[in-house]
């Protein structure tokens, strides 16, 4: 799960990168010299302070490394404080990270005042618990060293961390030192404050049901065979997940995850898996029920492992919604003609149902006596259910 994120600075919070443009060109007009593109492309490699020492020697400037920064900084001071504007989107997603008490930092290779103005004129400085620079770590991004400091800074791993950066060869640094990283233009498949929508390959007979309960910023990741619900759904794929042994790779631009035949996981498991490391702390499970016994009692374990890692997750198909109850109250609206309460983890005790033709007080359920099963909310009532001690699985039935 993501517990903290970093954030590069130009180009990916704010846009930036044609201001450095301009201000090494007028730097280097009032120095007699002309910017070469081989320079602005060697900048891209080297921390703040190198590519100084770079413009010093490759242009014979007479002046130390320190007057060259202060002029620079003084040209390009003034663009950052006044020109320089947030890239599209990045508050939205900066507050909806911190909403879920996400950790935030920024780590760049450019000068940290620059960074702190921008930032500041914007209003997102304040999202931020501090600015890490390369000139810290002394060397570029493309060993992840600041990535790995700016990390550490917040207390957290690499594996909860998530890096956002706009160059794809930053991308690939922080994901082999074990961050998950994104590309800027691939923000919209984290899911942090989001939900996910997984859609297996098991038959769906009512799609206006399961319509009902998707959202307009759902991200949906579909699993092999299940792409044949795509076009009934009326929802593009954002990912596609699955060892295609019952369908063929579709071969698309969109994000494929391509599994071995192989594997421990099945490919629902992996995409569940896969969207609780993207940040998704809500899931809906939508074909995965019905046909083989076996693949739609293993995708209802799912819905434990979910709850394990804290997440909640809701299995939907064309007669009824599945979820865990536990340490929270669940409720059933009298719009379910009927419900069950089935123990699947053992023995659940201190279950109560209220408000129902069969109430519980403080009961027991164990999983070789189905007491909860068929129950009926009272008309023009909401029949509440809860748990002391254990997980029961509640099923709620349309008809």
């Amino acid at each position: 799960m993501i517990k903290c994120a970093v954030f590069d600075a130009d180009g990916t919070l704010i846009d930036s990168m044609g201001i450095w443009l301009e201000a090494d060109r007028e730097y280097l007009s009032s120095k007699g010299r002309e910017l070469d593109p081989a320079t602005y492309g060697k900048f891209n490699k080297l921390t703040f302070a190198q590519s100084i020492s770079y413009v010093k020697k490759h242009y014979g400037l007479t002046d130390t490394e320190e007057q060259i920064t202060a002029d620079i900084l003084k040209i390009v001071g003034k663009k950052y404080e006044n020109d320089v504007m947030a890239k599209d989107g990045v508050k939205e997603l900066l507050q909806r990270l911190a909403d879920n008490g996400v950790k935030l930092a920024v780590a760049t290779a450019n000068d940290k005042e620059l960074v702190s103005l921008a930032l500041k004129k914007n209003g997102l400085l304040g999202y931020f618990s501090g600015i890490v620079t390369c000139d810290e770590t002394n060397c570029g991004k493309d060993d992840a060293a600041v990535f790995l400091h700016t990390a550490e800074t917040l207390g957290c791993e690499p594996s909860e961390t998530l890096v956002v950066e706009d160059s794809e060869q930053y991308v690939k640094a922080a994901r082999e030192a074990g961050f998950f990283a994104v590309h800027i233009d691939e923000i919209g498949k984290l899911g942090v404050g989001r939900r996910g929508v997984i859609v297996g390959a098991a038959d769906i007979g009512r799609y206006d049901i399961i319509k009902e309960y998707l959202k307009d910023d759902d991200c949906f990741i579909y699993c092999d065979a299940g792409l044949k619900h795509e076009k009934a759904l009326g929802r593009e794929a954002d990912i596609i997940v699955g060892d295609f042994d019952s369908t063929e790779n579709p071969n698309r631009e969109t994000e494929t995850i391509v599994l071995p035949h192989v594997k421990d996981d099945t490919d629902t498991v992996f995409a569940v898996k896969e969207a609780m490391r993207r940040g998704f702390s809500e899931l809906l499970l939508v074909g995965v029920i019905g046909g083989r016994i076996d693949h739609t009692l293993g995708n209802i374990a799912i819905l434990n492992m979910l709850h394990t890692a804290g997440c909640h997750g809701m299995i939907v198909d064309d007669h009824s919604e599945i979820e865990i109850v536990s340490d929270k109250p669940a409720y059933v609206s009298d719009k379910f003609p009927y419900f069950s309460l089935l123990n699947i983890t053992g023995t659940c005790r201190g279950v109560t149902v209220k408000n129902a033709l069969y109430p519980l007080d403080d009961a027991e359920l164990t999983t070789d006596f189905p007491l909860g099963i068929s129950n009926e909310p009272l008309n023009g009532k909401t029949a509440i259910v809860t748990v002391k001690e254990g997980r029961a699985l509640l099923v709620r039935v349309r008809y």
